[in-house]
């Protein structure tokens, strides 16, 4: 009996939360006869997210057409100037080249979904083309300038009764990303309103595979990438996805202590499984409310970065820390924790760390150390290395002995600064004169030595006023965080970036040097600084505002964006400087 893609209650979206194996890539490839799709850079890992639910392809029979790029460097650009021999050759390298990254793991599961595609093309159940965009001089573009080019990843499936489901959205390609299986998507169908946007999928994946598609080049895959996919190709045709979840069979009755072990040794892998990296979260004495749960999973999805958690007064920010703080404990992502917060709330955060997230914290007053239930023995040596995870005041941090101190300690994975506004300049009207006082020196160095920033991996800023007298405030925080060197060299143009981002929501800034400024930060992924917006939007009008801040459109064309767009566009300035990448706030 046909089985038909209509038969399926899809979602409008899907991402990094859901399990997009599960409940989108195998409901769709199993009633699929054909699946067309575009990944990112040829290479092991983007082709391993491409081949996702793949196999259940192979069991409906269907066939594929798979397009990728090819990650070329300037020199090998310049190879075309020898003429086509001596480009093809070096696009061979390329991807042969790409193609190793997981020979030396062959029961990975990214190996085994290689092993999926291999099947495939050795059943010529698989096409396989590269694409390469053009730029103006007719040459291929090196892979720093086609970044862009291969950002979104969009597929097609159609089922034998003639409906299809197209999707669209960013992902992850790196190892890292991979592992993580980071993925947001934005999903249109043929039978229903969104079908325009399906239909342009369609024929975008279409006009570049059979060549229509101007600024583009498209080649075969070379005869020698085509061969070591074969000889990686198993002999019986995969039949399930390596990443999918078997049914589990009822389990015999096992004796008590081998129960035990088992639960035991699940307890202590679970963290490290995937989805494993909130088991922190799930596993707590408290239930975030959604805006703390959306910030708990960046901050670990992201960590090492760092962050500004400036949610206003009562709204969470130290559960939000302490969420983070036991997923990354628990999957070893964090082992040294320094915690400092003022005198006054030290015992308060004692209390919550271990009634909230069953941390067991000890705190350090300058004299000796107490956990939650007793004061504990003083180990010898530096003080502040006595444990790995230490509360202490930023009152007794800051003096000049116990900074010095503290600075020659050992590295810290993670440092969290509560009430992290006391961390200021001391005139902060006089900006020609830079004077920092005990707290914010202690942060970031001084007399040529380098502070407490340059001795963690991660740090977590808390405050729910980081400005309280002039925005630079908000400014000395956030460079703590690893900004991008075009903020992190000038106030001056942060301070810019406010006051035009204030002008322009109140009608009278100018966008051009909005768009200017929000470009200095990063703007390279522009889908995921705001996923929800390709939906809110439809894909027409998220290309023009996408367009115009990456600046593949001229800024006067504001002026034709609707009221809606012009303030997503707003948002993706916003989100692209520091205040967006840095700083979580909730009101």
């Amino acid at each position: 009996m046909t089985s038909c893609l209509t038969e399926v209650d899809w979602r409008i979206s899907y991402g990094p939360s859901d399990d997009r194996l599960r409940d989108f890539y195998i409901p769709a490839l199993s009633r699929a006869v054909s699946y067309d799709r575009t990944a990112g850079f040829f290479s092991s890992w983007s082709l391993a997210i491409a081949a996702a639910g793949v196999a259940h392809l192979i069991r409906a029979g269907g066939t594929m057409r798979l397009l990728v790029g090819a990650r070329l460097a300037e020199e090998d650009v310049e190879a075309i100037e020898r003429g086509e021999e001596a480009f093809n050759a070096v696009l061979e390298t390329r991807l042969l080249r790409a193609l190793e990254d997981l020979a030396a793991d062959p029961m990975g599961a990214a190996r085994r979904r290689l092993e999926v595609l291999a099947w495939m093309v050795a059943a010529r159940k698989l096409d396989i083309q590269v694409v390469l965009p053009l730029g103006p001089d007719g040459r291929p573009l090196p892979a720093p300038l086609a970044e862009d080019y291969f950002h979104a990843k969009e597929g097609v499936f159609t089922d034998a009764c003639g409906h299809q489901v197209a999707f669209s959205g960013s992902v992850n390609e790196t190892p890292h990303g991979w592992l993580r299986n980071y993925e947001q998507l934005s999903v249109y169908f043929s039978w229903d309103s969104t079908r325009p946007y399906q239909a342009q999928v369609a024929d975008r994946i279409r006009r570049l595979w059979e060549r229509e598609e101007e600024g583009w080049r498209v080649v075969p895959v070379p005869e020698a990438v085509r061969e070591r996919l074969l000889r990686l190709a198993p002999d019986e045709p995969p039949v399930r996805d390596p990443l999918e979840r078997r049914r589990a069979a009822r389990p015999s009755t096992l004796p008590s202590d081998q129960r035990e072990r088992i639960l035991f040794a699940f307890l202590r892998d679970a963290p490290y499984l995937e989805g494993g990296e909130l088991l922190g979260v799930r596993t707590a004495g408290v239930r975030p409310w959604p805006h703390q749960a959306r910030v708990v999973e960046e901050v670990v999805r992201r960590f090492p970065e760092r962050f500004l958690l400036a949610d206003e007064v009562g709204l969470g920010k130290t559960i939000e820390a302490g969420l983070a703080l036991r997923s990354l404990l628990l999957s070893g992502a964090v082992r040294r924790c320094l915690i400092l917060v003022p005198r006054i709330i030290l015992r308060q955060w004692q209390e919550e760390l271990y009634e909230k997230f069953g941390l067991n914290v000890p705190a350090f007053d300058g004299h000796g150390f107490r956990d939650y239930f007793r004061p504990v023995p003083a180990p010898g040596g530096n003080p502040w290395d006595a444990f790995p995870v230490l509360l202490a005041s930023s009152q007794l941090a800051k003096r000049r002995q116990r900074s010095e101190e503290l600075l020659e300690a050992g590295p810290w994975d993670l440092v969290v600064v509560d009430e992290a506004h006391h961390a200021r300049r001391r005139d902060i009207q006089a900006r020609n004169r830079y004077r920092p006082n005990r707290l914010l020196a202690l942060l970031e160095g001084e007399d040529g030595r380098p502070g407490l920033v340059s001795r963690t991996k991660g740090l977590l800023l808390l405050t729910a006023t980081p400005m309280q007298l002039h925005p630079v405030e908000l400014y000395d925080l956030l460079r703590q965080l690893d900004l991008p060197a075009a903020w992190a060299a000038s106030e001056d143009r942060f301070l810019a970036f406010l006051e035009e981002l204030r002008a322009v929501r109140g009608g009278d800034g100018d966008w051009r040097t909005l768009l200017r400024l929000a470009r200095a930060g990063d703007v390279g992924d522009v889908d995921g600084l705001a996923p929800g917006l390709v939906g809110k939007l439809g894909m027409v009008a998220w290309e023009r505002v996408r367009g115009i801040l990456t600046g593949q459109r001229p800024p006067e064309q504001v002026r034709r964006l609707s009221a809606e767009e012009q303030a997503a566009l707003l948002e993706l300035c916003r989100r692209a400087s520091p205040l967006g990448q840095r700083m979580f706030r909730a009101t």
